[in-house]
């Protein structure tokens, strides 16, 4: 399997199963200098705003959808959480989703807004520990760099993925306040995997303690 990352908050998943392609949170006009040119089999959007629910990429799209359906090969499980640390009332609910593919656990963060409850947690953890844990560590709109630590060891997945931070290429009028990704690389004390590109190929074997992937902008 491959994992590719199109920047900002969306990741797809390739493999041999069907569905082939899933891709997480695609990102619509207005997000900034960034154009996703990608046709997955699968779109998960953990809620409905431009930045993560472009339906357009994919074959089929599933938008906030909670509980758990099998895909193909794929079981989806959607945990409902909140996009704020005010319960939702500031920007709506989110969905987190719980993917098993390929013999991996993928979970995808979306725009979590606080740090996970006990049972949130437990909820996530029913598929098993994650292989790879897709986390927002901007703040602003999402957890900040502080808070991804917090919620990294929550649900100590092998790999976690930074996303949703301050960069170049998007929208500086919607994203210019955000938190850098090395702010947050600086408070991790442990192993960073450096990818040097926007693909990783998924060995068989991940590590035993939590190491950071870092993959690059495409």
């Amino acid at each position: 399997m491959k994992l590719l990352y199109h920047g900002h908050a969306c990741f797809e998943i390739q493999g041999t199963e069907e569905p082939k392609s899933i891709i997480f949170d695609p990102y619509g006009s207005g997000t900034g200098e960034i154009e996703l040119k990608v046709h997955a089999d699968l779109a998960l959007c953990s809620h409905d705003h431009f930045d993560h629910n472009n339906c357009s990429v994919a074959k089929s799209c599933l938008i906030g959808a909670k509980g758990e359906r099998t895909i193909g090969s794929a079981v989806i499980k959607g945990v409902e959480v909140a996009h704020d640390p005010r319960g939702g009332s500031l920007r709506g609910k989110n969905v987190i989703y719980v993917v098993k593919y390929g013999g991996k656990v993928f979970v995808h963060l979306g725009d979590l807004g606080h740090v996970l409850t006990e049972g949130q947690a437990k909820e996530i953890l029913s598929f098993g520990r994650p292989d790879f844990l897709f986390i927002p560590v901007g703040g602003v709109y999402t957890i900040n760099p502080k808070e991804a630590l917090n919620v990294i060891a929550q649900l100590n997945p092998r790999i976690a993925v930074p996303m949703h931070y301050k960069h170049r290429k998007l929208n500086p009028g919607v994203f210019g306040k955000l938190s850098t990704i090395d702010e947050f690389i600086k408070l991790w004390k442990g192993e960073i995997i450096r990818a040097g590109s926007n693909t990783w190929d998924i060995p068989d074997k991940l590590p035993e303690e939590t190491k950071i992937l870092v993959l690059e902008f495409p």
